[in-house]
């Protein structure tokens, strides 16, 4: 990788672990803290929350590190083969569909339909429960996402971890996609040849002449 990726990637890394955090609060604590409460204050709470929460500078960490993922996408995508490419697509893959699309696709939904309730209306307390499920079910799916991609971005294969990019068998150019013996068939195929033209130009393979060693033997 270049300096440039490296440090594209530190900052996906950066910002997929803290999305993913935020998102641990509001499943281990914030939900089952607003659960506790009466539905009127538990309504009230997360509208506040949810407007609170479409600005800076959550907003700039869920979609810049979307954006710094579809980079590093696009970079691994385009350097199939290198070491460390595999790993940066998955962890931009599960950063996207995890984090962003879950949220836009499940998430936001329930914020909007909750938006619109009135705390103080008692046919709203039904609503307040449908949503602390479905929506905690989706958080968790969340938090998951940023977590796992967090994770899978910080990793870095050692020289011998080659085979999660190519198999394990394949000792050849992956951009070429041809296969080539092991350097140590190589050189055994080399010292058998040498051997054979030393024997047939009349010299054994220790150098002797090959009559003399003969007669010798006669």
């Amino acid at each position: 990788m270049s300096n440039l990726v490296q440090t594209t990637t530190v900052i996906a890394a950066v910002g997929s672990g803290v999305v993913g955090g935020v998102f641990f609060t509001f499943s281990a604590f914030v939900m089952p803290a607003l659960r506790a409460l009466p539905a009127p204050a538990g309504i009230r709470s997360m509208q506040s929350i949810n407007r609170t929460a479409v600005h800076p500078p959550l907003m700039i960490a869920l979609f810049g590190t979307a954006i710094v993922s579809v980079a590093l996408i696009v970079w691994a995508l385009r350097s199939w083969g290198q070491r460390g490419a595999v790993w940066t697509l998955a962890a931009g893959a599960s950063y996207l569909v995890g984090d962003i699309v879950v949220t836009i696709g499940a998430n936001v939904p329930r914020n909007d339909a909750l938006a619109k309730l009135d705390p103080d209306n008692s046919s709203s307390v039904g609503s307040w429960l449908s949503f602390q499920d479905s929506w905690t079910m989706w958080n968790h799916v969340r938090t998951i996402g940023g977590i796992a991609a967090c994770a899978l971005f910080v990793v870095k294969p050692h020289p011998g971890a080659r085979a999660l990019d190519v198999p394990a068998f394949w000792d050849g150019d992956p951009a070429v996609g041809q296969r080539r013996p092991a350097q140590g068939h190589h050189l055994a195929g080399a010292h058998g040849a040498h051997r054979d033209l030393e024997v047939r130009g009349g010299r054994s393979a220790d150098g002797a002449p090959a009559q003399h060693r003969r007669g010798r033997a006669g």
